[in-house]
């Protein structure tokens, strides 16, 4: 076993799967006042449902890390 350090926690709004879900639930806003979009949401939920759940494991895939709610960059490294 090697000793690699541990990354430090990056701020949330650094992630690209919060900010890409963040874009989804807007998304959701939009549709509670926008009927267009609503319908066209309700009758392809198959297919956003599934793409919402792509777009999130590509993401964990190539992200790497946790998050954290603040971004805690202390000079002691701790």
């Amino acid at each position: 076993m090697t000793n690699t350090p541990i990354p430090a926690p990056k701020a949330f709004f650094k992630s690209k799967t919060v900010v890409a879900n963040l874009v989804v639930a807007i998304g959701g806003v939009v549709a509670i006042f926008h009927p267009g979009t609503q319908a066209w949401i309700a009758s392809h939920a198959d297919g956003v449902l599934m793409g919402v759940g792509m777009l999130n494991m590509l993401l964990r895939s190539v992200t790497h890390g946790k998050i954290a709610l603040v971004d805690d960059t202390s000079a002691d490294g701790l």
